[in-house]
């Protein structure tokens, strides 16, 4: 459904276009309504009493349809505000999902951690819906449950990225048995003595992360098994505009393992 956003100018405008046609309205009314009114009694048929009337109805309903129609034509216009484009978040949903699959051999249970939709919303839906997609075709891998990051005042603020501690400390508790932990949120944010309270067996890790911040750590510390970042290098043709989902994440994300994680900026 689009959504309407307005500035003062275009409060003004609609103020004015408002105010023009009401008092064009009253002043297209009284003229009808006093020349009906100032004529001399019809010396003949009561009949043209009522062609006036019908005139009168007539040219008030064209009246009204014509601000109808001004109305619409303004809110048509107001509402331009541009789509974002759903392909790079189906794109990310379908690699995580293909990732996570890789990483477990094709089989396993997994918990999803996600943003607070303000952060998101369509955006996050997108990701979410590919990634269960996927799935579903990648073997027996399944969702046991979907987690949320809520931050204070996410709407007023820009939200930092990572899953913290708390959270990430009650879905290892909640969760005994999950084969994965695959977050859209980032990685875990721990401290050095989190990490080394939490044991050798812990579910794989598989995050996306915007910026990459800790992720060398979190690889170093075997936190993390697989991550998903934007892309860094430019790759092909940048006025070719992708067509499939798999071309979209090619033009915008990369993966990193443990291989690769050396490579990362910190």
């Amino acid at each position: 459904m689009a959504s309407f956003k307005f500035d003062g100018k275009k409060v003004t405008a609609l103020v004015d276009v408002i105010l023009d046609v009401v008092i064009s309205v009253f002043r297209g009314i009284y003229r009808v309504v006093s020349r009906s009114g100032d004529a001399p009694e019809p010396a003949v048929e009561v009949t043209s009493d009522k062609k006036k009337k019908r005139r009168q109805i007539t040219v008030v309903v064209a009246i009204f349809a014509l601000i109808g129609s001004w109305v619409s034509m303004f809110f048509t216009e107001c509402d331009q505000t541009p789509k974002p484009r759903m392909e790079p978040h189906l794109a990310l949903g379908q690699l995580m999902a293909e990732e996570t699959s890789k990483l477990l051999g094709g089989g396993g249970q997994v918990v999803v951690v996600t943003m607070y939709p303000p952060q998101g919303g369509s955006a996050v839906e997108a990701n979410l819906n590919a990634f269960k997609k996927t799935l579903s075709g990648q073997g027996k891998v399944a969702v046991t449950a979907v987690e949320t990051v809520v931050q204070p005042d996410a709407v007023e603020m820009a939200p930092m990225e990572g899953v913290p501690s708390s959270l990430f400390f009650r879905i290892l508790e909640k969760y005994p048995n999950v084969s994965a932990i695959v977050s859209f949120a980032g990685a875990p944010l721990l401290s050095d003595e989190e990490i080394t309270k939490m044991g050798e067996k812990i579910p794989k890790v598989i995050v996306f992360s915007s910026d990459g911040a800790g992720l060398k750590k979190c690889f170093e510390e075997k936190v993390v098994q697989a991550a998903i970042i934007f892309r860094t290098d430019a790759t092909g043709d940048t006025s070719k505009k992708p067509g499939t989902l798999r071309e979209w994440s090619d033009k915008y994300y990369q993966v990193v393992t443990p291989e690769t994680a050396s490579s990362l900026p910190f």
